[in-house]
């Protein structure tokens, strides 16, 4: 079943039906008889447009939707194998890095399968949790774009990731039949005016958070309701009002995230 629905094996399926289209669309000649009947006009000539129809697109969107959804089965499989295997050797940079571009590619995957409405249920278990502790290795298998590298405070103790540039996203799986309370513990550089942070559930915007222009720990929280509707694995988005680039560091930093709670 997985070899019907490699990329190769896809491209090379799409390239004969171009080719074939291609043949049946050449033009086609009609020319009315050599004597033309009193009243009619001349001879025509006309090309015939055989087009693609109007299920094309429909049956192509669901063969690209189910590679997709086989490609993301095989990559988290191999992930998986891949974390099993390197477990016990964390020192070795070179497994390391491959990990963490298996694991991006994975999530990349999962984010275009989520856009195109699939079902992500089968993966919920990777996302569901009641606590992201930023700034750790287990923290950035839920992240998807913009979130900057692991950081501490020492002199706190505290780990932490900057959220940067206008927005930053991560997967979580959220319960569908009951409310779930979240909590981010966060920070805000000190801007001219608060910085307001709009959080967006699978697209829908559920709420702002306002927070103080004083560079101090701040605890927001937002009920996400339940949605029969919702997918096994959610998105989460969180939209800055203003970042900042520092002479002393070119990142545009927006806010500093500790931890993420659900409750």
């Amino acid at each position: 079943m997985l070899n019907n629905y490699a990329l190769s094996n896809q491209a090379n399926n799409y390239l004969s039906l171009y080719r074939e289209l291609l043949d049946k669309t050449q033009t086609c000649v009609f020319s009315m008889p050599s004597e033309t009947p009193a009243g009619m006009h001349e001879p025509v000539i006309a090309a015939l447009d055989i087009s693609i129809g109007p299920h094309f697109k429909t049956k192509y969107n669901q063969v690209l939707f189910n590679t997709l959804k086989e490609y993301v089965s095989v990559s988290k499989k191999e992930f998986e194998e891949r974390l099993a295997g390197y477990k016990a050797d964390w020192a070795d940079s070179v497994k390391l890095e491959k990990l963490k571009g298996m694991e991006e590619n994975f999530k990349r995957a999962c984010e275009a399968l989520h856009k195109a409405d699939g079902d992500l249920s089968q993966f919920a278990g990777m996302f569901d949790t009641q606590k992201i502790d930023f700034g750790t290795e287990e923290s950035s298998l839920f992240f998807i774009s913009g979130w900057s590298h692991n950081e501490t405070i020492p002199e706190e103790g505290y780990t932490f990731n900057w959220a940067m540039g206008n927005s930053a996203s991560l997967f979580l799986a959220l319960p569908k039949e009951t409310s779930v309370r979240m909590t981010a513990r966060i920070r805000s550089l000190e801007f001219p005016a608060p910085q307001i942070i709009t959080v967006k559930v699978d697209y829908k915007e559920i709420g702002k958070w306002t927070l103080s222009n004083i560079w101090q720990w701040e605890e927001h929280s937002m009920t996400i309701e339940p949605d029969d509707h919702r997918p096994g694995v959610s998105i989460i988005e969180f939209e800055f009002s203003q970042n900042l680039k520092a002479e002393h560091d070119p990142r545009p930093l927006a806010v500093l995230f500790e931890s993420l709670t659900l409750q």
